[in-house]
């Protein structure tokens, strides 16, 4: 059974600074929540009943503060101006099950293992868990059910699941491509590869199934120095040795991990918000037609 998530927000999000230096890069909005919890939410679709959100030391009263305080100062001026409703979605925020905040290992190299790693622990004895970067969100349907429900018909062959998207030829050079062995096999993943070498135009990106197994093959020790510490390296290894799936998604897959790629990913969340989705896209229309 998977019900354990790792999310992580380790980095410091230098692509936003100055902002960045007071606010975790996950913790900027998209509509009325921070795109960490809507990723939380994306989880919480599948199942997902445990949470480790591995941040990095400078960041970690920020969570804590957003996850777990409980403001009585805005709900007594709430209750005063009879607006007490709005105080109903820091109450949802207390109804999210088992969120535990860790601090990324600072003796780990830099690199996105290493979050894995720091919570190795709390998932090495699971049949396998979800991972999920913070800055990459997916509008529609929830990535990490479609690897729930598909790693469930197929634990017993699976190593490992990774969700992929078609993506433009003039953007393969920023992302991960994958190379397949055969149909929906994972070979290996080229990360941000020359204009024109690209081996697909299948984009891996932050939505990752894993079982224990992927520890074999993340070990700090022989990491260069200088090198990155990365999961895909280690996914590709372990594909080497077994089967990891490569899942095309059923929704859309965009990334906020700089600013312009966030205001895209404003403009297709808010789109697809059923309150204020319709009043978007007039504005949209009429700010294009003036």
């Amino acid at each position: 059974m998977v019900n354990k998530a790792i999310i992580i927000d380790a980095g410091f999000g230098s692509r936003f600074l100055p902002l960045s230096k007071a606010v975790p890069k996950a913790m900027l909005p998209l509509l009325d929540k921070p795109i960490m919890e809507w990723v939380i939410l994306e989880c919480l679709k599948a199942g997902i009943s445990e949470f480790y959100l591995v941040v990095n030391i400078h960041n970690e009263e920020i969570y804590k503060k957003y996850f777990f305080e409980k403001p009585s100062y805005i709900k007594n001026l709430l209750e005063k101006q009879n607006k007490l409703e709005r105080y109903k979605k820091i109450e949802d925020l207390f109804k999210y099950p088992n969120i535990t905040i860790l601090v990324q290992d600072e003796k780990l190299p830099y690199g996105s293992a290493s979050p894995i790693v720091t919570a190795k622990k709390y998932v090495e004895n699971s049949d396998g868990f979800v991972v999920c970067q913070s800055d990459d969100v997916v509008v529609g349907m929830s990535d990490v059910s479609t690897m729930v429900d598909t790693f469930n018909k197929n634990s017993e062959l699976i190593s490992g699941i990774i969700m992929g998207q078609d993506t433009p030829n003039e953007k393969l050079v920023n992302f991960g491509v994958i190379k397949y062995r055969e149909n929906d096999r994972l070979d290996y993943i080229v990360e941000r590869p020359k204009a024109g070498a690209a081996p697909s135009n299948f984009v891996s990106y932050g939505r990752y199934l894993l079982t224990p197994k992927i520890f074999d093959y993340l070990d700090p020790k022989i990491v260069k120095s200088n090198a990155e510490f990365l999961l895909v390296d280690g996914i590709t290894k372990m594909a080497n040795d077994g089967y990891v799936k490569v899942v095309p998604t059923k929704g859309k897959w965009v990334t906020t991990g700089d600013p312009l790629n966030y205001l895209q990913a404003q403009i297709e969340f808010t789109l697809a918000d059923k309150t204020v989705g319709n009043e978007l896209k007039i504005y949209l229309k009429n700010l294009f037609l003036d």
